[in-house]
């Protein structure tokens, strides 16, 4: 939410601010953009949760070779992605707001993004195993279908036949 927003949200009566108002505004401000920011982060750990979730499924989907469930899970994971990357765009402006108005360090936002880092880089190493996993079953199937057009030649119903040795010339 824009700084312009947050001063109208909390200055709404328009009167001169005295000190003691100027500091609670300042409070207020505070605690509305921090709210907002862990939120933010909340829900984007939880879709991040979502995610590993999906990715786990899919691995057993990649295992079971069923295309249409690994076809599903692929359209769900872009519509998460796109959700996370939507959190981002907002978190981002968030947390430089934060950083500018209120330099001094804030005990529970580094932890819910040192917590959301971690599962960060869970979700990147499953990532990861899946995309080397399909790609090993993709290089069997290659495989199998060279081996299958292989064995399809046509042959002929004398190719079985061997070459005879010995010639009955006698009539």
């Amino acid at each position: 939410m824009p700084a312009v927003l947050l001063k109208e949200k909390i200055n709404t009566d328009k009167k001169p601010l005295q000190k003691k108002d100027l500091d609670s505004n300042i409070i207020e401000e505070r605690v509305f953009i921090l709210k907002r920011l862990r939120e933010m982060l909340i829900a984007q750990k939880e879709k991040f949760k979502n995610y590993l979730n999906l990715l786990e499924k899919e691995e057993e989907a990649i295992l079971d070779e069923d295309t249409e469930k690994i076809e599903v899970h692929i359209h769900v994971e872009h519509s998460i992605l796109k959700e996370i990357f939507s959190f981002q765009k907002v978190i981002k402006p968030l947390e430089d707001l934060y950083r500018i108005k209120f330099p001094e360090k804030e005990k529970s936002v580094p932890k819910l993004k040192k917590s959301l880092a971690s599962l960060k880089e869970k979700v990147l190493a499953r990532n990861e195993k899946n995309r080397n996993l399909l790609k090993s079953k993709i290089t069997y199937l290659r495989q199998e279908i060279k081996a299958i057009k292989k064995n399809r030649r046509t042959r002929s119903p004398y190719s079985e036949v061997s070459t005879p040795s010995i010639i009955d010339i006698t009539t």
